[in-house]
């Protein structure tokens, strides 16, 4: 028995309704370190390159603490959403992490500034080697999967 949800697309085109990689996780705080690796943590899954472009302007840059207040503000939402979009593909930390463009503009006069930013890095799973050390030390219970009637077995 097959069961149809109704989709918003149309005919032919259909989309991985499997489970996204993070329903599944429950991701703490994401790391972010300019470094290749974490220190006592053993980098166990890849996910892949961080390329993000972040833009924002004000006209009312003086009521937002000045340039210093709006840079602040700005670079702490950056690192949110990295962190964000890190969690949302299932990750715990960026590495290689770098702002690799930071360009401001003000105009004083009408209280008006614009900033754009550039991060990259890459994205991973990792785990505390201490963590290791208690995983290894637990024996994983066999697999036993349920045969199909018939013995045939379907893919």
């Amino acid at each position: 028995v097959t069961v149809e949800k109704a989709s918003p697309m149309g005919e032919g085109n259909f989309r991985n309704r499997s489970t996204p990689p993070c329903a599944n996780s429950t991701v703490g705080v994401v790391k972010m370190t300019p470094l290749s690796f974490i220190p006592g943590a053993k980098i166990t899954k890849y996910l892949g390159i961080i390329n993000m472009f972040f833009i924002r302007e004000t006209t009312s840059l003086r009521e937002e603490g000045g340039v210093s207040g709006f840079l602040h503000a700005f670079i702490a939402e950056v690192f949110a959403m990295v962190r964000a979009h890190v969690a949302a593909l299932g990750g715990n930390a960026v590495v290689s992490y770098i702002m690799k463009q930071c360009v401001f503009m003000e105009n004083p006069n009408k209280n008006q500034a614009q900033c754009l930013i550039n991060v990259s890095g890459d994205a991973v799973v990792f785990v505390r080697e201490s963590e290791l050390e208690v995983l290894s030390t637990q024996q994983p219970t066999a697999n036993c999967q349920p045969s199909c009637p018939g013995g045939e077995v379907t893919t």
